[in-house]
């Protein structure tokens, strides 16, 4: 059914198993506050003479994605503000020239992720702060200047992954101690199969004390290594992860098992990805004389 501008999707009926959208004309305030309580996309299309900057904020309310289909002459600073408590990231349909510092923090914490749409100009330690401590992994998203101890310890408590984006130059004794930590909080909910990509994340500096922890708590061992290993390889062939962190880890890997054929052939796969031929028929002769390996061209 087409959408008309005089009549607003305001309930539900079910026929034939399915959900079909009934519609129903506005004619009272009484029905468009019915309307808008339903669904938020009931706003879109109410009766001008209805669309108040009283509904409008009732709307945002009860679901701060109707702030798409507020009027621009009605939107008010308060709109904006309740909106963004409801959910942080609708903070991306706020102009930008409208989003204020005090803005875009009451939408960080409410969801982390909404520093995504923070103009860089108005990040600041405080709000990046905040923003860490209510999801962790948003650190990829803070300028590299206050990616400090404090923040990069406050973004490992709230999801030890977030490992993945401190710098090794922000990697302190303290970061490390916060992340051992972490690891033995988080023993009977993080899969084991998973604890290997945090050992990619360390520093050579440190990685061998926290190779040591993960192998005292976890026990982990060479098919542990591999699973995670075949998942970083998968990401790389599509496209979604540079070469470059995949052969790091497969090299600490190699370290860690250097009788593994598998590794090497792993690696030299990536590095044919990478056009770097010379590399790659070395790893595939590393791995040919340590098992019963034949690489593909000899398969052919």
């Amino acid at each position: 059914m087409r959408d008309q501008p005089d009549r607003i999707t305001c309930m539900k009926t079910q026929s034939s198993g399915k959900k079909n959208v009934g519609f129903v004309k506005v004619t009272t305030e009484e029905q468009a506050l019915a309307a808008i309580k339903k669904t938020y996309i009931a706003l879109k299309y109410i009766p001008k003479k209805f669309k108040t900057a009283e509904l409008c904020f009732i709307a945002v309310h009860w679901d701060s994605r109707a702030i798409k289909y507020v009027p621009k002459k009605l939107i008010t600073d308060e709109i904006y503000f309740e909106a963004v408590k409801q959910n942080g990231r609708v903070l991306k349909y706020v102009p930008e020239e409208l989003r204020t510092v005090k803005l875009c923090l009451v939408a960080v914490q409410n969801d982390g992720w909404a520093i995504e749409y923070v103009p860089k100009e108005l990040k600041t330690m405080k709000l990046c702060l905040a923003a860490v401590q209510n999801q962790g992994r948003v650190l990829v998203y803070v300028p590299q200047r206050f990616r400090t101890t404090e923040l990069c310890i406050s973004a490992i408590k709230n999801d030890i992954f977030s490992m993945e984006y401190v710098l090794k130059r922000s990697q302190t004794k303290e970061v490390i101690s916060t992340l051992i930590k972490q690891l033995e909080t988080d023993y009977f909910t993080l899969p084991k199969n998973y604890v290997g990509r945090l050992l990619s994340y360390v520093s050579e500096k440190y990685r061998s004390e926290f190779k040591n922890k993960i192998m005292e708590i976890y026990g982990i061992d060479e098919a542990d290594i591999n699973y995670w290993l075949a998942y970083c390889q998968r990401l790389l062939v599509k496209k979604k992860w540079p070469a470059t962190p995949v052969i790091d880890f497969y090299s600490i890997a190699i370290r860690l098992y250097p009788k593994s054929p598998e590794l090497y052939r792993a690696r030299g796969r990536v590095y044919q990805l990478i056009k770097k031929e010379k590399k790659a028929q070395a790893d595939f002769s590393k791995a040919r004389k340590l098992g019963h390996y034949i690489d593909d061209k000899a398969k052919k």
